[in-house]
């Protein structure tokens, strides 16, 4: 359980930083922009690093569930 803590405090530890690197980026000083273009190119950033980091997530905790099923064949064996 507590590997799981670890992987779910990283994805928002990494989500936090992202966002963090894009702000510092933009800085304080900018003005929010009202074009519908900016906006368009924001979601799309946002999408894909949200998609990638949810993917990588997923495929860390199908390799948790697979650990999971195998320690539990190694003490409870299936006999025919």
């Amino acid at each position: 359980m507590s590997r799981m803590l670890v992987v779910l405090f990283s994805g928002i530890l990494l989500i936090g930083a992202v966002a963090g690197a894009y702000y510092s980026y933009i800085g304080i000083d900018k003005v929010i922009s009202t074009s519908g273009e900016d906006w368009g190119q924001f979601g799309d950033y946002f999408g894909d690093v949200a998609e990638a980091l949810l993917s990588f997530i997923s495929i860390l905790l199908l390799v948790y569930t697979i650990h999971l099923k195998t320690r539990v064949r190694v003490h409870f064996p299936i006999r025919c």
